[in-house]
């Protein structure tokens, strides 16, 4: 009791202490969330491989960041020649991609993007292909207002080096759902981007799709292990595949913090946390890492002031790796980040608690913060519990969904079968009854057998052999009417004599035709002769 009344006191003194307490209300590119204020912390990092400054670049709403491109950097800026502008190819208003030179950690010099017509998407939301043969980039649809994923191509004149706009979307994004901020491997084989589609967990989801066979696949969701209840934003492959994002859903410092997931050949691992490299308690976003053998990145630090926590300023920020180690091959800038922050033993608070004991912060600055460590313990712990939660679940909803699946199959395949069996046996017990007819038909009737004749003779011709079509038959006569009426073959079956009286008239016999013969005596019965 008598600490609980000193806590008390202690606040009361240090009004300051308790503002942490109060809710502030986020707004980033539309995803709205609350979460708790916590104090300024100071821009750096405890990995001493690293090295982090402010980068003057003005980000102009609604763009986060920027994106890597040749020397230089993409962003988006005021337009120059705003005279020359069609509206309705203006995404989001009075703003235009420009480039500019990098110098260190100040801009070189500022041009336009060259491309067929302006193009005003926030720079952070393009991605290209590793040959630069083609760019993607993401805006609003004149058609739904959706933010959906679009290609440029190169132009198809070199010399002005200009990219030609497409405005038709990507086949996968017709439904009235957003697609943005996508990122393409180098191999441009694999697209991650952002989507609201079906299915997805939170506000935004990270989905993937693969180039196969000429076209985009059907996007999947990257699953509990990436989304969250909130939202992931900003994906970035390095050349390697590892996966960069930022997220206000996974367990963090602020409301968006950065995570890193390495790529192991087949897949990714789970994400990691960069929270004593690059996070604070503010929001950390739009980190882009160039992909071409320079160890250098940039990412953006959005912060709010203000009694309404309205005032938002966005301050871009340049990593790269320290002056020791930045030319060194054996050093890469994703692999010095994946290992601090997978092994580094430091947690955000503890970085917290060394700096104000370097500040020697009062007494009553320790017990407020430890307070607020264990309050935020106990949101985390209660945010995996909820996450490993939400994962049996939905594991639980598949195996049953699978083995509804599988149930369905085996009814469908048992009444296939069935059917199967059912008609086979239909079948024999008609083949059966025929046979038996044709047998009792045979039995009941005289034995009848059917010649070909084709040629009448006065005088006696004699038994020969005739070649028709390549195959020898018997010929034989008989005496009808006057003269000798010769014959060939001897058949019990009206359709094969038939066939050889339509081989004979082939071969010149134009009046051949069939008789038959009744127990050796021609018929002229016309039923011997139906078909």
């Amino acid at each position: 009791m008598k600490q609980v009344i000193t806590i008390l006191l202690i606040l009361i003194v240090y009004p300051g202490i308790s503002k942490g307490i109060a809710g502030k209300v986020y707004c980033i590119e539309g995803i709205r969330h609350a979460d708790a204020s916590y104090h300024p912390i100071d821009t750096g990092s405890t990995n001493p491989y690293l090295n982090i400054n402010a980068f003057e670049l003005d980000i102009i709403s609604p763009s986060s960041g920027v994106q890597l491109y040749e020397n230089g950097l993409l962003f988006l800026s005021l337009s120059k020649t705003t005279s020359r502008m069609i509206s309705k190819h203006i995404s989001f208003g009075d703003r235009e991609l420009h480039y500019v030179s990098l110098n260190d950690s100040v801009p070189g010099n500022q041009y336009l993007f060259n491309t067929d017509r302006p193009l005003a998407v926030p720079a952070e939301g393009i991605s290209f292909t590793g040959d630069r043969s083609g760019f993607y980039y993401s805006k609003l649809s004149q058609d739904d207002g959706k933010v959906k994923i679009y290609r440029a191509e190169p132009g198809s004149n070199v010399s002005l080096e200009m990219w030609e706009i497409n405005d038709e979307a990507l086949s996968f994004c017709q439904d009235h759902n957003t697609y943005t901020h996508p990122t393409v491997s180098r191999s441009g084989d694999i697209m991650i981007f952002s989507s609201d589609m079906p299915g997805s967990m939170g506000g935004l989801d990270l989905y993937i799709s693969r180039y196969e066979n000429n076209a985009w696949t059907t996007p999947e969701n990257m699953g509990n292990k990436f989304n969250s209840t909130g939202s992931e934003l900003y994906a970035c492959l390095d050349q390697n595949n590892n996966l960069y994002f930022s997220s206000d859903g996974l367990p963090g410092l602020g409301g968006f913090d950065i995570f890193f997931s390495n790529f192991n050949g087949y897949g990714w691992d789970d994400p990691v946390n960069l929270h004593d490299q690059i996070n604070t308690d503010n929001d950390e976003v739009a980190f882009k890492i160039n992909r071409h053998g320079q160890n250098h990145g940039f990412y953006t630090m959005i912060e709010r002031s203000g009694i309404m926590k309205n005032k938002i300023n966005r301050q871009l920020y340049k990593v790269e790796l320290s002056a020791e180690y930045k030319n060194d091959n054996a050093f890469l800038l994703s692999d010095v980040l994946r290992e601090y922050a997978m092994n580094s033993p430091l947690l955000a608070m503890q970085k917290d608690a060394k700096r104000r004991e370097d500040e020697k912060l009062t007494e009553a600055q320790r017990i407020a913060d430890s307070l607020r460590a264990e309050e935020l313990k106990a949101e985390r712990l209660a945010a995996e519990k909820r996450a490993e939660e939400q994962r049996i679940t939905d594991s639980l909803e598949t195996a049953r969904l699978e083995a509804e699946r599988r149930a369905e199959e085996q009814r469908i395949a048992d009444s296939l079968k069935a059917a199967e069996l059912e008609a086979e046996k239909r079948r024999a017990d008609s083949l059966r009854a025929e046979e038996l007819r044709k047998q009792q038909e045979a039995t009941a009737r005289d034995k009848v057998v059917y010649k070909v004749q084709f040629l009448s003779s006065m005088q006696s011709v004699q038994s020969k052999t005739i070649s028709v079509s390549g195959k020898t038959y018997k010929t034989s006569e008989y005496f009808y009417k006057g003269a000798w009426r010769v014959t060939l073959g001897e058949f019990d079956d009206l359709e094969e004599a038939i066939e050889v009286r339509k081989l004979l008239r082939e071969e010149g016999y134009d009046q051949a035709f069939v008789v038959a013969f009744v127990n050796g005596e021609r018929s002229l019965d016309m039923d011997l002769f139906k078909r």
